[in-house]
This record gives structure tokens, sequence and C-alpha cells, in this order.
């Protein structure tokens, strides 16, 4: 027997204001299905039924608070006792124009209001009164069989990214496809899909996924990546390997979100060629993330791949194109190696030039204080000089001194 839901009490408090006002709550989405796959939810999603949107901002004003956020249909973000709810009323999505039109209607039933979801499994949603779960389109019999499948074929082709959303539903639980899943994903077309919502799911695929390799095969098998990246080659299984190996221990060693991001993208676009790789990020509108440049250390890590060595000169110079710990997790991560990206890093660390490169022992006013004059002669100087650190050759201000001097005598 399915085990009930255990909202947190404001919900059922919430439950309770709702049908004194002729209304039922329903806690819907990944929440639901997160607990039925023994996963405890880590978003609640709620959706007021016969209530209107006025009737429930005045219930939500007795506790918490509360805003509305969304530009074509309105949620309601609630915050109360640390927790933030999303509530919204159910809705109509009708395809119109080549655009989704929504419209907000409380009248409509759970199982018409379901039909806007893309999977049967995301389609369940629980009764905390009556504590039963509500299965229109049989979402309990798919999860037990782990099988994805479509709530309907016309509502999922409506909007293209939930053959993104698939993908990535694949590769966090490594379910099967059904046939009408895979025909439904091999119609979709991302012409006017916006760049920011195709990165969020790749995103999710990288950093969530428990086999990255699943979510991907798919994508190829089906022609989503195709048709997102036209001039991408078929992934090899080293990659596949590196990203599900990534995906189990390495993506986690990681400082960082955006280290894990740059290093799954690194590993999986090595393969491609600068172009492509660099057409990807395009594509999916890769720069910053927390600070980080993600597009620079992915395409720097892919070109100095093949420059790694375990030497400090090397890794000394290395530490002036990217960050080493990028560079070192996907070299062990491509070789299947993992004492590959300890050793380097290791190392990398006792030189304290993991995520950043030595600072030059020769500064420019060590040159102005010896009589050198400004001017490029003195910046050339520098250059070769901490090259000639970076190399090993030089160790302190006293042999920089003396090689200024040297270089001084060749200019």
């Amino acid at each position: 027997m399915t085990s009930p839901l255990q909202p947190p009490p404001s919900l059922l408090w919430l439950a309770r204001a709702c049908a004194h006002e002729k209304g039922r709550l329903l806690v819907v989405g990944g929440g639901v299905r997160d607990h039925l796959l023994g996963i405890p939810p880590k978003d609640w999603d709620v959706e007021i039924f016969d209530m209107e949107t006025r009737e429930l901002k005045r219930i939500l004003q007795k506790r918490g608070t509360f805003h509305t956020v969304g530009r074509h249909f309105s949620v309601i973000k609630w915050n109360v006792d640390g927790d933030e709810i999303d509530l919204s009323i159910p809705r109509d999505d009708n395809l119109s124009n080549d655009s989704i039109e929504i419209e907000g209607n409380p009248s409509l039933s759970p199982e018409i209001a379901a039909l806007r979801r893309d999977l049967t499994v995301n389609a369940i949603a629980f009764d905390p009164l009556k504590q039963v779960f509500v299965d229109p389109f049989g979402g309990l019999d798919d999860l037990k069989d782990r099988k994805f499948h479509p709530v309907s074929k016309e509502t999922f082709l409506q909007d293209p990214l939930r053959a993104l959303r698939a993908m990535q539903f694949l590769a966090r639980f490594s379910f099967q496809p059904t046939p009408l899943l895979e025909e439904c994903c091999q119609l979709v077309s991302f012409d006017e899909t916006p760049s920011e919502r195709i990165r969020e799911e790749f995103k999710k695929l990288m950093l969530v996924g428990i086999s990255p390799s699943v979510g991907l095969q798919f994508a190829q098998q089906t022609g989503c990546l195709h048709k997102l990246f036209p001039n991408m080659p078929d992934i090899p299984p080293r990659t596949l390997s590196a990203l599900d190996m990534l995906a189990s221990h390495g993506r986690a060693t990681l400082n960082g979100k955006a280290r894990a991001w740059t290093v799954m993208l690194a590993t999986w676009l090595e393969y491609c060629g600068t172009d492509v790789a660099e057409n990807t990020l395009d594509t999916l509108g890769i720069f910053t993330l927390d600070r980080f440049d993600v597009r620079q250390h992915t395409l720097q890590a892919i070109a100095c791949l093949p420059s790694l060595r375990l030497s400090d000169p090397c890794l000394r110079n290395l530490s002036t194109m990217v960050d080493l710990q990028v560079l070192c997790t996907v070299a062990g991560a491509l070789q299947g190696n993992s004492d590959l990206t300890q050793s380097c890093l290791q190392r990398a660390d006792a030189l304290g030039v993991t995520h950043k490169a030595p600072p030059p022992i020769l500064q420019g006013r060590h040159l102005l204080e010896a009589g050198t004059k400004p001017g490029p002669e003195m910046g050339e100087i520098l250059k070769r000089v901490y090259q000639q650190q970076l190399d090993g050759n030089v160790k302190n201000l006293e042999q920089c001194m003396l090689e200024a001097q040297k270089t001084l005598g060749d200019l």
C-alpha cells in the first residue's frame, strides 16, 4: 500500500481553510512523485480548485506572507513557518498562433487540470484531507514499472521543452521511455524555445543526473541533440562513461556548482572540437555562474587537455590559462583514472596553483628601484622573467633580478 504524503502543518491548515470556503487543495508535481519513490520532497507545489485567486489571497493574509510571480500565469509564493510553497489556480493551456495561452480556471476538475502535465508520473496529486492520491492517468503504475509515459501526445507537443525534461528525468531516475514518449520527442521543434530554458534542462541533466549518459543517448536517438546542435557528432562511449563517472563521485568533490557545471560541459564537449564546443555554449547561452567564467574555463580546459603533464612547470604554466581543479578532473574522467585527478590536484595544491596562477615574484617596483625606466622594455622584462618563474628556473627575488639584468642585455 502506498504510504500517504505528510505535508507540513501549514499546508494542512490551508487545506482546511480552503475546504471551509468550498475549495479543494491538492499537492501536485515533483514532490508527490519523489515521495512515492522514497525521496523526501524538496519543494511543495499546490493547486487550489473551486476558488478564485482573490479568495485564496484573503485566506493567506491570515498566516505568513506571500507575493505573486509570473508574467503569463500567476503563481503565489507563500512563505510560512520557514517554508516557501508555490500555490496556483488550475489552468487551461491552449495552443493558439504558435504560442501557449494560459488562463486560470478554478472550476477545472483535477483530471482535466492534470492534462497539462508532461508525464503520467508527474500528474499524480495528493489530497491531504482525504489522504488519497489522485491518479487520473496511471502514473502510480508507471512509477511501479519504472517507465516514463506522456500524459497526452497533444499537450506534450505544445511545449518542446518537455522533450528535454524527459531527457533529464531519464538521467535522474533511470526509468525507461515508452514508445509514445520517444515518438513525441522525435516530433518536437526547438526553433522558438529560449536558450535559458534549454540551458536549465541540460544543467539538471549534468548536475543532478545519476546517469547523464542515459539522458544524452535518449536525446541523441530521438534527434533532439541534432536539432539543437546540428554539427555535433555522435557522442563516443568514452565521453558517456566519463560523465557517469563524474556523476557518481567526481562531481561532488568540486568547489561549487559553477566548477561542477564547467567540468561536466568540458567533459561532454571535449570530443567535438573547438568550433562545435563554442557553438554549443552559444546555443545554451553559457557565460558566467556565481562570478566564475564557465564559458572561458570550459573552452580552456578542452584546449589544455593535450598539454597536461604531472610536472611542476607544466602545472604552473597551465594555471595561467585554466582552473586546474577543472582541468585535472576532466582529464581523470576522460581517462577513467581518478588517481590521475588526485595526483595532479595534490601537486597543484602543494604549488598553490589549483585555482589561480602564482603571483609574479618580480614586480615593476623592483625594476624601478633598480633604475629601469617605465615603458615597453620593462613590460617585456617582467613577462620573460615571469615565464622563467613558471618554468622553475628562478625561485626568489635575487634570481629574478639577475634574470632581469640578463634579459635587459638581450633587448
